[in-house]
């Protein structure tokens, strides 16, 4: 994927960039590209956390079941973005439970 994403980029320039960074990309687009390598053996949980029990919480975004591989993928961004708009700023323990 990064080399992916270094032959796509090359040649931008660091505004061009950060505003496809912001306003293209967002962490399915990066979990789907993870899983892909996967095909039919991954099996995508993000979004579902808010439709379940908080109890019952799924904290990882791709699960691929024959390799035991639960992957939690975080994509953040800027905290300005190209759209002046910003983003929530969070401390790590939002975070810790999703690595745990």
């Amino acid at each position: 994927m990064i080399d992916e994403f270094n032959m796509l980029y090359k040649g931008w320039d660091k505004p061009e960039l950060k505003i496809e960074a912001d306003e293209k990309f967002n962490e399915m687009d990066i979990t789907v590209r993870l899983g892909y390598s996967f095909k039919q053996n991954a099996h995508y949980t993000a979004g579902e956390s808010g439709r379940i029990k908080k109890a019952q919480k799924i904290n990882h975004d791709l699960y691929i079941g024959q390799r035991g591989f639960r992957i939690e993928v975080k994509y953040l961004k800027n905290w300005i973005s190209s759209a002046n708009t910003r983003a929530a700023s969070k401390s790590w323990s939002v975070f810790q439970q999703d690595f745990d």
